[in-house]
């Protein structure tokens, strides 16, 4: 009679328990389908993360080429430029409007310097270029 009794509490027990460990087996299960789901979205992530990455540095090459090419145009346009200036100034050429634009600028001293002498000296000042 004792092992009966013992079974029955035994059978009660469980009775009650079954419920819990149901619950239990369905949290386990959920918390898999949860974790399943992390990982998955941390590798599309990861993916997600390498393909723009790629996406960066295809286009930050791709931008030093052009700003190399950009550049060393413009180093060729100004070494080109500069040894322009460097024959032009370094042939001295004395042509025919040179000579003018000396003289002009010699007569326009000479006038800047017989306007501030007094009065008396513009006329001898007259009389020597004459």
């Amino acid at each position: 009679m004792a092992a009966h009794c013992t079974d029955d509490i035994s059978a009660c027990i469980m009775k009650h328990l079954e419920p819990f460990l149901a619950a239990a087996d369905n949290t386990t299960d959920l918390l898999q389908d949860v974790m399943a789901g992390a990982i998955k979205a941390a590798d599309r992530l990861y993916s997600m993360s390498e393909d723009a990455r790629d996406a960066l540095q295809k286009a930050a090459k791709v931008m030093k080429d052009e700003v190399g090419r950009a550049v060393e145009g413009t180093c060729e346009g100004l070494t080109k430029v500069m040894e322009g200036l460097s024959e032009a100034t370094s042939k001295p050429r004395v042509n025919e409007l040179d000579k003018y634009s000396f003289k002009r600028c010699s007569f326009t001293y000479m006038a800047a310097l017989s306007s501030q002498l007094p009065a008396a000296h513009q006329s001898a000042l007259a009389r020597a270029r004459a």
